[in-house]
Order: structure tokens, then sequence, then C-alpha cells
């Protein structure tokens, strides 16, 4: 993105945003900041509501502030501007991320990703189009042109060869408690307060953040739309299945989401094979 489609006050809050992460890389805050690392839909929003939830640090938000924060924060981030030691890196079935990400790019109608990914869309970005555009917008994500952030298969190697404390959402959602313990006993170095653990996450669940039941969908929510692991299966065709492991075959299985790339035969003899 070029800076002259960049407003003054966004390009106000992007300055304090990176000084702020510059700030936080250094002695003493480098040593209590938390840095939340993710490609883009894998939870990185809600793991920063826990954690400043739990260690009472605050998210650190430039958009409410007139200067960088010189306080220990936590960051969240999808570019690797990071503490190693204190960052957690969240990782979420890609498949999942990519139906997210589509749907979230529809909810921010201003963002320039959306003029890129369009170009390698079958049809008009549209929720109704979801499935006729799922091969070209998983491409699209996994292009160098898009400006998220690095590409995503690029991303979840980056974090896996750094050696990053990682986070699964899967394991957010099916086993809360445990997740979370080890992630705080991960920042503290020492046994997390299980009272404090259990509160956080029902002061941070789903339902209180968003009204909805868990599974309820608002395509429209920029943040919490449905909530849920696996939801890929009711999209993916078998087109997008090809295209997926055409682009990225390998990567389901490095990260345990398949045990082997039969997935896509499988789901191409469920369906209809185009």
């Amino acid at each position: 993105m070029s800076l002259p489609h960049v407003s003054l006050a966004n390009l106000g809050e992007r300055l304090r945003y990176w000084a702020t992460v510059a700030i936080s890389c250094v002695p003493p805050n480098r040593y209590r900041s938390i840095f939340v690392l993710g490609y883009p839909r894998t939870g990185t929003n809600w793991l920063c509501t826990m954690l400043t939830h739990y260690f009472g640090i605050p998210i650190s938000e430039p958009w409410l502030r007139k200067t960088p924060a010189f306080h220990p924060v936590i960051l969240h981030l999808h570019r690797f501007a990071i503490v190693p030691d204190r960052t957690i890196y969240m990782i979420r079935d890609p498949r999942d991320i990519v139906v997210s990400h589509y749907h979230k790019i529809l909810a921010e109608p201003n963002s320039p990703a959306g003029e890129i990914a369009s170009r390698f869309c079958e049809a008009p970005l549209a929720h109704e189009n979801l499935q006729r555009n799922l091969p070209g917008y998983l491409r699209f994500l996994f292009d160098p042109s898009q400006p998220a952030s690095i590409p995503m298969d690029r991303h979840l190697r980056k974090a896996q060869a750094l050696g990053l404390y990682t986070a699964r959402y899967e394991d957010m959602l099916a086993s809360g408690e445990d997740t979370l313990a080890g992630i705080v006993e991960h920042l503290a170095c020492e046994k997390a307060d299980p009272d404090r653990v259990r509160e956080t996450l029902e002061l941070t669940s789903f339902e209180r953040h968003t009204g909805r039941r868990r599974g309820e969908e608002d395509v429209n929510a920029v943040v919490g739309r449905k909530g849920v692991a696996g939801d890929w299966v009711n999209h993916f065709t078998p087109a997008a299945a090809r295209a997926f492991d055409e682009v990225a075959g390998d990567l389901l299985v490095e990260y345990g989401y398949e045990s082997d790339r039969g997935w896509v035969d499988r789901l191409c003899d469920d369906g209809e094979g185009s």
C-alpha cells in the first residue's frame, strides 16, 4: 500500500503502533510485554483479550492514544516484529483460515486487499459467491502480492523455523483451560492460577463477546463470525480442495491437520468432481 492512499490519522496510528512495538522490543519492556502473533483469522484477537484479562496488561490500541505506549503491553501482530521468547504464535486449520478470511474481507469493504483479491476470483466478491471464489481466493492468500502479511505458507513455516511457542485455535476450543494454562506458564514461568484461567475463559467466551451461541454465524462480523473449527468442510468444493493441494499440499500434513494428502481425493469422491 502506498502512503498517498493512507490518511494522516491512519498514518499517525501506524507510527504510534510501530513505535510501541519498538519500545516493547527493548529493556525493560522486552521482558514484560507480550507478543501475540499469527496469520490473520487464527484467533489472535481472542488470545489478546484472554491475556489482558489474565495478566492485567493492556492491549496496545494506538487509535486511542496520542503517544506510543512506554509501558508493557500486549501486541497483536501479523508480522514478525517480535521478542521470540515473549511470543505466542496462534495457528488454525489453513482451510478454515481461507473461509474466515474471505468473509472478513467482505466485512471491511474499504480494505485495499479486496481489490487485489478480486483479481484472483471467478465471481464478484460476495458472501453468496464463496464456493465459486474459493479456488482463486486461496491462491490470493498464498501469493506474495497479498498485502496483509507474508503468504500463509511462509508465515507458518517461519514461525516453525523460529521455534515459537505455538497454540492451536482448535485446542483453545476443545480444551481451553489446559491450553490457556500452558500459555500462561510459558510466559510467566510459573504455574497458572486455575481459578483465574477459568474466569478468563468465561469472561472472553464467544457467547459473552457476541451475544450469540458458538456456531451461530454473523457473516458481517469482523471478529467473532462463527467461532467454530472445521467449518471449511461446509464450503470447500473439489475444485477448492485441488487448488489448495496445488499451492500448499504439504502444509496440512506438516501441522497435523491431515495424516496425508489423500483428503483431497476423499473430498472429491464425496463431491461433484468439478
